[in-house]
């Protein structure tokens, strides 16, 4: 919370300095002044009703006792109490800290003054409740969650859909509006006047596609209109309102989009890392420099300025780049990173690298695409490193490709090196995207002659050398580029 500053200027210190811990209900008596119990046991109901026959006795009866339960109904668990007037269920969605909305609900004996004041309450704290009128059976999140899974399932079931387009038309779809929105105000801004319209449209279609689904379609028009009086209340239809509403859902959208596009979340996650170039080398090139001497005998490391930089073409050996220059506008991506590859059959997860692309939103003429990162193993029956080394163009098709993936022999512990399409990548990828340009400022290392080789010295190779030089720095750095080796099994990465 106090990363994305949800804290409203306090202190994490702060706060954990006001928060007491006790083991035993009967402690509570040692507390002064309770005014609200939130109750976050397991959903067992004879739990359930022996905790709140406790609190019933112990905590004074002008306190509300709530329970975050998602399903058993306040009645259940409350019907012999004493005070069963001052209890709810203020249901949360996990994570609260993320997700905002609370269910409240009374039973038919809870008195109106304690739901309104655990309204206010839970509004106090950033919470946004909404009112149940009376017990339903999963209350109103599951109800409505419920309803898309199944919808969601027997389109599996039915052979319609895979489960990951499910997901997808949730995320990149229907999720996109309902966030900011809901339902009855999307469709309010689907018909040019209102929700009235929408369903003299299209609740036909609805109707025929519900009955379909075996789903229930018997909304009566009292329901519409009912609707469509909030809304016309709310937001009278004149054509510059309209205008400035959609303009308005537009902008959210858009604004959705580009958070997205920087922190998309799949199955195995991609990440987004915008970079801007520095104002000066010298303190880089300071720092790689020193922590290379410490682990070879012989260091050198330049600064290849932009105009020097232009004239090199490193499609050419030894390099055997798809593009000529290194280039600038760069994103760093991850996808997956190392603890999702340790998961069972990671390698064979994959990526499509034009969704890719489509998603952390690089748009160029040309884009060029390197990094390290695992093949997809399904192409070769085992492991394999991937060097990506594509370019493609502003459609996102590859241009010129020169990805090669490497496998060690078992039995030889020779290295092969098999041309790759990169069409297809695993995850564990390190992935940087630029311009292709050759304009810009390069850093040449030269190194030689390690001071010791042992066996597993990983911290003391030439990436993690470098990589412990950059963590000197005062703020984060990021470099991208290729390096040769004159000896060892592999020659390039």
């Amino acid at each position: 919370l106090a990363k994305y500053n949800l804290l409203y200027n306090q202190q994490p210190q702060d706060i954990l300095k006001r928060i007491t811990t006790v083991t035993k209900i009967v402690d509570l008596f040692s507390l002064n002044e309770i005014h609200h119990v939130q109750e976050c046991i397991p959903e067992d109901l004879d739990l359930k009703i022996q905790l709140f026959t406790e609190l019933d006795r112990l905590v004074k009866d002008t306190a509300i006792l709530a329970s975050s339960t998602s399903c058993l109904m306040p009645s259940a668990f409350t019907k012999n109490l004493q005070t069963r007037h001052r209890c709810i269920v203020a249901h949360p969605l996990n994570p609260p800290t993320g997700i905002p909305v609370v269910e409240i609900v009374g039973s038919e004996w809870t008195d109106k003054k304690y739901v309104d004041l655990a309204v206010e309450r839970y509004k106090s704290l950033g919470m946004h409740p909404i009112r149940l009128k009376k017990e339903v059976d999963g209350f109103v999140m599951n109800r409505m969650q419920y309803a898309v899974l199944a919808s969601a399932l027997s389109l599996v079931e039915d052979g319609i859909i895979e489960p990951e387009d499910v997901d997808l038309a949730m995320t990149s779809g229907l999720a996109c509006r309902w966030s900011f929105m809901g339902p009855f105000q999307t469709i309010d801004l689907n018909a040019p006047c209102g929700v009235k319209d929408y369903f003299a449209r299209y609740g036909s279609t609805m109707k025929r596609v519900l009955a379909d689904m075996s789903y229930p379609h018997d909304w009566s028009q009292s329901t519409v209109d009912k609707i469509d009086a909030h809304f016309r209340q709310k937001y009278p239809i004149t054509n510059d309102s309209l205008q400035e509403r959609k303009l308005w859902r537009d902008d959210r959208l858009l604004e959705i989009t580009k958070h997205k596009s920087s922190y998309s979340d799949r199955s195995y996650r991609i990440v987004r890392h915008s970079l801007e170039s520095v104002e000066s080398y010298d303190s880089i090139l300071k720092a790689i420099e020193n922590e290379l001497k410490q682990v070879y005998r012989q260091v050198q490391v330049n600064l290849i300025e932009p105009e020097q930089a232009k004239h090199l073409d490193f499609t050419q050996e030894p390099w055997n780049l798809a593009s000529k220059g290194i280039g600038t506008n760069a994103v760093m991506c991850q996808l997956g990173g190392p603890k999702n590859v340790e998961k069972v059959n990671g390698h064979s997860v994959i990526f499509d690298l034009e969704s890719v692309l489509s998603q952390i939103g690089h748009k160029e003429e040309q884009s060029f695409i390197f990094g390290p990162g695992a093949a997809y193993s399904q192409i070769f029956d085992c492991n394999a490193e991937l060097a990506l080394n594509t370019v493609v163009n502003s459609y996102n098709k590859i241009k010129n490709n020169h990805s090669y993936a490497s496998i060690i022999q078992k039995q030889t512990q020779q290295q092969q090196q098999l041309p790759y399409c990169s069409e297809k990548i695993g995850p564990y990828l390190h992935m940087m995207v630029t311009n292709g340009a050759q304009s810009v400022p390069l850093i040449e290392i030269k190194v030689s002659q390690r001071y010791r080789v042992e066996n597993g010295d990983s911290e003391n190779n030439f990436i993690s050398t470098i990589r412990r030089g950059l963590k000197e720095l005062p703020s984060a750095c990021v470099l991208g580029g290729v390096f040769r080796l004159e000896e060892g099994t592999i020659k390039a990465h």
